[in-house]
């Protein structure tokens, strides 16, 4: 750690984000906070309450931290 009490490396599976925090990469995950905290998913998932990625419904463009279909991919309707 550097004098403010930050890692300078993590040891595996966690990986060092860019306020010298150790955080374990989440499955299909696209963006994390400064806290290691998932924010954002690759395409065709969607975000949980729990800060995992899931697949999205079928048809489904995105949806709630639930799981209920938000937006309609094109030629389907909620």
């Amino acid at each position: 750690a550097n004098i403010l009490g930050q890692c300078l490396r993590c040891i595996d599976p966690f990986v060092l984000s860019g306020s010298g925090v150790c955080y374990r990469l989440v499955a299909n995950c696209s963006r994390y906070n400064d806290l290691g905290s998932c924010i954002g998913c690759i395409n065709g998932f969607y975000l949980t309450s729990f800060g995992s990625c899931m697949v999205l419904p079928d048809n489904c463009l995105s949806a709630s931290s639930t799981g209920v279909c938000r937006q309609c991919a094109p030629g389907f309707r909620l």
